[in-house]
């Protein structure tokens, strides 16, 4: 038996990435006053691979906080969840959820006074599908959202919580896809020095 889990709503990608006065100071004399949007795009869009070496590499940093984080947004305002067993409906009505929280202290020791922390959100409107082989039947308890918590990172005051996996029986997904359904929305970046965690 195959069973199909599908998580619909707001889908969204952050980027912490440590940067330097300098390669700042440098990558705005590039792009004059395009520089904020050109600097969010090569940290969370889909040519990040290959620009943010290219970024760090001129401003002759390594960077000490280089972490990406993406998943469907559990409190969206359209947020589903769609479960089928071979092709047949399964209505989940109780989800069990493990939550872990990123924490900007420990991100920020090691920064000096020319450093600071980038934080960069782009989000869209999106499908997660996730796919298990069963030996039996289907037991909702069995499922499992893994939550990261990205309040205080993001500066908000309500619950943000990113669906970074789903487990079933304590297993990952043989298969899983996030499909796009709408346009990407940039957010403002955030940029935090040591000493405002």
């Amino acid at each position: 038996m195959r069973l199909h889990i599908t998580v619909s709503g707001s889908c969204h990608t952050i980027a912490l990435l440590h940067l330097t006065r300098t390669a700042v100071q440098r990558f705005q004399q590039r792009h004059a006053d395009d520089w904020q949007n050109r600097l969010a795009l090569l940290a969370v869009g889909p040519n990040r691979k290959t620009q943010l070496p290219a970024f760090t590499a001129q401003g002759e940093y390594t960077p000490k906080v280089n972490v990406i984080r993406r998943g469907m947004l559990l409190q969206a305002k359209h947020f589903g969840v769609e479960a089928s067993v071979d092709g047949l409906d399964e209505v989940p009505e109780q989800i069990d959820s493990k939550q872990t929280n990123i924490r900007l202290a420990p991100l920020l020791r090691d920064f000096g006074k020319e450093d600071f922390l980038g934080i960069f959100h782009l989000q869209w409107d999106g499908a997660a599908s996730y796919v298990w082989e069963m030996e039996s039947g289907f037991q909702e308890e069995a499922l499992c959202l893994h939550l990261e918590n990205l309040n205080r990172i993001l500066n908000h005051t309500q619950q943000f919580d990113l669906i970074r996996n789903i487990t079933y029986q304590n297993q990952p997904p043989i298969h899983r896809e996030l499909e796009r359904l709408g346009k990407p929305r940039m957010h403002k970046p955030l940029y935090r020095v040591s000493g405002t965690a």
